[in-house]
């Protein structure tokens, strides 16, 4: 399914022929939390004795409908990294999996390793199969608290605040690593992550000559966000970073030029109350001092 940018999404400075193939995938037909684990099954549980591979298309036919692609996955997913564990379940039941392998930790989708050639698209490395298994909620945790480092880092080296002390989030990015030392060596750094992303979810562009167009597509779930990553570091339109807890979204009208915005969930806390409190008293304060 590919779609143009909808409303007034757009990437400045690309051609107009650029879109996204926007991925579906399959929702399992049951998740729940096993400990540290998530335990899933694309089977439905009152078939799953039964289950063989004749009854294949039968029993896939009943899951959930696939998930699509929307401008809210990427906040929903990064907003995990400072929530309860037990948001890594609703968020599987709304969205999906990321699958990730268990010798790796790294979605199925990434590329073969150094020293761990396969022959197949996806790694194959789970505890169980395709259709039943489990993945660490912790290695959840990790890829969303990676994802919002680079959005909080993207969006203070857009604001020019390259300066404040973000050795947290590039010791989570660059473990092994020195953290960057000027502006232009943390661009760099920023777009090896990024790009790694896009390795790991097989994200790529498509030529078709017909239109022309060109066409970035990934694969799954992790595919979708490393994609919704990318915009939100070349500060795709159509996404805002919010002035509270500076993490992306997806704000229903255009956000209004040097206005605060602000997410949902911020809005919901009153944050732009209290952040408008502040600026009143810093006013008074300023004003007795002049």
């Amino acid at each position: 399914m590919t779609l143009a940018f909808e409303h007034w999404w757009s990437l400045s400075g690309f051609p107009d022929a650029l879109v996204v193939d926007w991925p579906e995938w399959d929702r399992p037909a049951s998740v729940s939390l096993d400990g540290d684990d998530l335990i899933w099954d694309y089977v439905a549980a009152e078939e799953g004795a039964a289950f063989g591979w004749a009854s294949l298309t039968e029993t896939l036919s009943k899951r959930p409908s696939p998930a699509p692609a929307e401008p809210s996955l990427f906040h929903d997913f990064v907003r995990l990294a400072v929530g309860p564990r037990e948001g890594v379940l609703t968020f599987a039941r709304k969205w999906g999996l990321l699958h990730l392998c268990a010798l790796h930790g790294l979605p199925r989708t990434h590329p073969p390793l150094p020293g761990a050639p396969r022959d197949t698209l996806y790694c194959q490395e789970f505890e169980v199969d395709d259709l039943h298994g489990r993945e660490s909620v912790s290695g959840w945790l990790r890829w969303a608290s990676a994802m919002r480092s680079v959005a909080v880092l993207a969006a203070d080296f857009h604001a020019s605040q390259f300066g404040r002390d973000h050795s947290d989030h590039w010791a989570r990015l660059l473990p092994s690593r020195e953290s960057p030392a000027t502006q232009d060596e943390a661009a760099k750094e920023l777009a090896e992550v990024v790009q790694l992303f896009l390795w790991y979810g097989l994200v790529m562009p498509w030529i078709d000559l017909s239109g022309p167009r060109i066409t970035i597509r990934g694969r799954e779930l992790f595919g979708a966000l490393a994609v919704q990553l990318l915009l939100v570091v070349v500060q795709a339109e159509g996404l805002a970073i919010c002035k509270a807890c500076r993490l992306p979204f997806a704000p229903k009208r255009r956000p209004a030029a040097r206005r605060r915005s602000y997410c949902p969930d911020c809005r919901e806390a009153k944050e732009p109350q209290r952040d408008a409190s502040a600026a009143y008293r810093q006013r008074r304060r300023d004003a007795v001092t002049a």
